[in-house]
């Protein structure tokens, strides 16, 4: 794999990764009477770590290619 290449899905991983954890850190819960969005909050919220968790070992991955 090319070095430009790695470099680059390296800082794409850091990048998704860092909003990420904006995103678990932010304590603003969003108020909205459409319950929808409540439940996309929710989600977000539920799937953000193991997300983020999977986007780390992929990086890990492409560290040691």
């Amino acid at each position: 794999m090319s070095q430009d290449i790695k470099q680059r899905l390296i800082c794409e991983l850091d990048s998704r990764i860092a909003r990420l954890q904006r995103h678990q850190e932010c304590e603003d819960v969003v108020k909205s009477e459409n319950p929808y969005e409540q439940m996309n909050e929710v989600m977000s919220k539920a799937i953000g770590l193991p997300l983020q968790k999977e986007l780390e070992d992929i990086k890990r991955f492409v560290q040691n290619l």
